[in-house]
């Protein structure tokens, strides 16, 4: 039952205040899949204050308890509005 933050809340229009759109568990419940503003830009790091962070949604992935945040896209002419967890294909005939 415990809960993690995946933002820290900071005051002010800085780039740790993600705000998440949309969120999925895969399957077996240890990772979870979820839209929110970008961190990283295309060049690195996004400035407080950057547009970009205000106006695009990206796709990220972290472990249910809190471990391994990562950023999945960076793409500007993407907007990740929702995050879904599809079950992998059949193998085989």
């Amino acid at each position: 039952d415990d809960v993690f933050g995946v933002t820290d809340h900071p005051f002010g229009d800085v780039v740790a205040n993600r705000r998440v759109t949309s969120f999925a568990v895969t399957p077996d419940g240890a990772t979870v899949l979820f839209t929110a503003s970008p961190e990283d830009g295309q060049s690195g790091p996004l400035s407080d204050g950057d547009s970009r962070h205000r106006n695009d949604r990206e796709l990220y992935r972290v472990r249910l308890d809190g471990t391994h945040l990562l950023q999945l896209t960076n793409d500007l002419a993407w907007l990740a509005e929702s995050a879904r967890v599809a079950p992998p294909a059949p193998v085989g005939p």
